[in-house]
């Protein structure tokens, strides 16, 4: 199949969610079936590129067949304003329907998350660096970091109301991310370190196990129109904690 600035937002639909994928591909498309599994061939170059309605520049995707080790090469890379902000590369094999693949990430936009976690935060920024790597079957894949960090993030918790600005290391696994060092402030003087995780069975059934050291941080900010159970502005002092399940999430200050 050969591609003239095809426009790939026509498989938004197939995916479920409010991907807001954008873009123009040109290049070539085989579909294949070796070994009875149907698979694609690419080499193609989308440009105006769009994910979760940002920019994404000029992306350039391929997935070659590799016959000595029955398994596909895929490589794929972004530029943009000179900068490449995902240069992933990975192996996947259709006998044991298995990934290993990496992303060398340099300064990604965390807006490119947004449709998965806008039941939690109504409003993101920032962006992430580091290296994120999967390995194993499909079904059941493992996640590891390296050096992964969040600068200049901007994170505003959709039932509170309130935009924090953090940065600091984290790191991820199949079961969850993890705060090492992550300082935050909200937009008066308040401040604050969060450790804790963010957990998940491979990224279902989010939950949250967070604790935090504040000093004059401002936790809610809810008009009473907003505010279904309880509304006002409230700043607190002293150890803070976030726990449970996405559809039932408690928070405690003390």
């Amino acid at each position: 199949l050969e591609l003239n600035r095809f426009d790939i937002s026509v498989i938004n639909p197939l995916l479920g969610n409010d991907i807001g994928i954008k873009g123009a591909a040109t290049g070539q498309v085989q579909l294949t079936s070796p070994m009875a599994r149907k698979s694609i061939l690419a080499d193609m170059i989308c440009d105006s590129t769009y994910l979760a309605g940002m920019p994404l520049g000029v992306l350039t995707l391929g997935s070659r067949w590799n016959e000595d080790f029955e398994r596909f090469d895929i490589t794929a890379r972004n530029e943009m304003s000179g900068r490449s902000n995902i240069n992933a590369y990975g192996k996947f094999t259709p006998k044991t329907n298995s990934l290993e693949a990496t992303a060398v990430l340099d300064r990604l936009h965390v807006g490119f998350a947004e449709p998965f976690l806008k039941e939690i935060f109504s409003d993101l920024g920032g962006y992430i660096s580091g290296e994120v790597s999967v390995d194993g079957p499909l079904s059941a894949l493992s996640v590891t970091s390296n050096g992964t960090r969040l600068e200049e993030g901007l994170m505003q918790v959709a039932y509170t109301n309130v935009p924090y600005y953090a940065q600091g290391t984290f790191h991820l696994d199949s079961k969850g991310a993890y705060l090492d060092d992550i300082k935050f402030k909200d937009r008066q003087s308040g401040t604050g370190i969060m450790t804790g995780s963010i957990y998940w069975d491979h990224f279902k059934d989010i939950g949250f196990n967070l604790a935090a050291k504040v000093t004059d941080m401002e936790c809610i900010d809810l008009s009473e129109k907003q505010g279904d159970y309880f509304y006002g502005n409230v700043f607190a002092t002293g150890n803070l904690s976030i726990t449970g399940p996405l559809d039932a999430i408690q928070m405690n200050i003390d």
